[in-house]
């Protein structure tokens, strides 16, 4: 891997802009709104019993309720994803 240093890093800012360009260009060529970034942080109300459950599962799986949590997460919208998209080529 070659050496980073603060010229490297100021040539590659303007690709890095011009990316963003090119992203946003091609939204709008194509007639869809950009994505945002997200910051990985989301809060959300639950019922209590259900807390309570999602911390013994997360417990019996040795994770914290965090790391549970995003695996549920992240199967959920996996599966909902495919479903989603098996519905759309059927």
């Amino acid at each position: 891997m070659g050496k980073v240093n603060h010229k490297s890093i100021s040539q590659g800012i303007p690709n890095l802009k011009s990316c963003d360009v090119l992203y946003i260009e091609t939204c709008a060529k194509i007639g869809k709104m950009p994505q945002k970034p997200y910051s990985g942080k989301v809060m959300f109300r639950i019922d209590p019993e259900t807390h309570r459950k999602a911390v013994i599962a997360a417990e019996l799986n040795g994770k914290s309720l965090n790391q549970w949590a995003e695996e549920v997460l992240a199967k959920a919208v996996d599966r909902e994803n495919n479903f989603a998209e098996a519905r759309l080529s059927a």
